[in-house]
């Protein structure tokens, strides 16, 4: 409960003040948002069993693996990482804009 009670903090605190930051910190701003609200999905109780049933599920962890090694995180302005880069950034922006 705690946690919940911080997170919300969190994102009401960064929701408030979002207004002050320029805009080429904006990126970040969804970035950490989509993070915060799927840390706080991810911990809901309708979803806490399926997801450790996928932690425990070594083919799907081979799998997410193998897709992760797609990403790099040095070269992140081209091709796949761009493109990955874009979808979390406008989704990020899409739930900041729900939620404010």
């Amino acid at each position: 409960m705690k946690y919940v009670l911080l997170l919300c903090t969190f994102l009401y605190a960064g929701f408030a003040n979002a207004q002050n930051y320029p805009l080429y910190e904006m990126d970040a701003v969804y970035l950490a948002t989509l993070k915060a609200v799927l840390d706080y999905k991810m911990n809901d109780e309708e979803n806490l069993e399926k997801l450790q049933k996928l932690r425990e599920d070594k083919k799907f962890n081979q799998h997410l693996q193998k897709m992760l090694d797609k990403l790099n995180n040095n070269r992140s302005k081209v091709g796949l990482n761009k493109r990955v880069y874009d979808m979390l950034k406008k989704d990020g922006q899409k739930i900041y804009q729900e939620l404010n």
